[in-house]
């Protein structure tokens, strides 16, 4: 709550050299120097993980009061996000919010530099900022711009990092992603070997070539209606091939044209009976787990000797391969 005398706002508090950071009127905060508290940082590692991933999952700042901040995220690179985003807890004692839940997070996933976003915040809430952008060989410095929303007046800058790609940006699934059989049963994509029969796009029967491992790493694994993925996995939808970032998804499949996956587009699943049918999007959320992933290389273009289309159905979802 700002102080005025007459109609000019205090924004400086002292006596002789000494500043005063807070002022009370009997229990009630009336006023304070800054809306973060100086005690807490949302940036002590710069943003910075081991793999330069640019995310920083576990530091955030104290609000010291109510307040409406204008975020506005920049990069020394023209083009658009993979993902950048920004998370709120209640409190320095409250777990983060599960990805997409309450009470607030939002993202500049596919949101081109300098969009500025509002967002209300209440004392005691607890704030950080995580991301990446994929673009292979490009370095690209990042950061978040914070600015009070009465006045326009910056609080904060938060470097997220400078990287070129997001580590295993491979398209996969997890362990236990359950792949349909030529039978119509499932099994485990980790448990899958080459000759196995699968169900793939429109019925076809295609032949497992290689399941592909990678390494265990933090990953950021996104939930599409119960189906968890990297962001880079193209998911057969009404509209056409499409997914979380069609940027790093037609890096690994040129030959596609994939385009944006989000709620209110209708995922391609099969069902029990192995009958094809639209599922509207609900509900995209994320998280970052340190797992390992697998991808398959199906029977189709690059298997001439052996037919098939390139796809396979995971978690009742039609997918395309490798």
């Amino acid at each position: 709550m700002p102080i005025f005398i007459g109609g000019t706002q205090i924004n400086d508090i002292r006596i002789g050299s000494t500043e005063i950071n807070s002022v009370w009127v009997g229990g009630t905060q009336v006023w304070v120097r800054s809306l973060i508290d100086p005690e807490t940082g949302w940036n002590d590692t710069s943003g910075i993980s081991t793999s330069e991933e640019g995310m920083n999952p576990t530091n955030g700042v104290t609000m010291t009061q109510d307040a409406t901040l204008k975020v506005t995220i920049s990069g020394s690179s023209s083009g658009q996000f993979n993902f950048a985003a920004m998370d709120v807890r209640n409190s320095s004692s409250s777990n983060w919010p599960v990805s997409g839940g309450s009470p607030h997070k939002w993202g500049y996933q596919g949101l081109s530099f300098g969009t500025q976003k509002t967002i209300n915040v209440y004392a005691g809430n607890v704030i950080r900022f995580y991301g990446w952008i994929a673009q292979s060989g490009t370095g690209i410095d990042v950061t978040a711009t914070i600015r009070d929303g009465s006045d326009n007046s910056v609080i904060d800058t938060v470097t997220i990092d400078h990287f070129d790609s997001v580590s295993g940006s491979s398209s996969c699934f997890l362990a236990d992603s359950m792949v349909m059989l030529e039978d119509l049963t499932s099994k485990r994509i980790a448990d899958m070997q080459p000759g196995d029969m699968v169900i793939g796009d429109s019925g076809v029967i295609n032949e497992v070539v290689q399941l592909r491992v990678q390494e265990q790493t933090e990953r950021m694994i996104f939930n599409i209606n119960g189906l968890q993925t990297t962001e880079s996995h193209p998911i057969k939808t009404s509209e056409g091939w499409k997914a979380i970032s069609p940027e790093s998804a037609m890096a690994i499949h040129p030959e596609m044209t994939i385009t944006q996956l989000a709620v209110g587009d209708s995922l391609t699943r099969v069902n029990a009976q192995g009958v094809e049918y639209a599922d509207e999007v609900t509900s995209i959320t994320s998280e970052i787990l340190d797992v390992q992933v697998y991808n398959l290389n199906v029977s189709g273009s690059d298997t001439p000797d052996i037919t098939g289309n390139d796809t396979y159905v995971v978690d009742n979802v039609v997918v395309h391969n490798k």
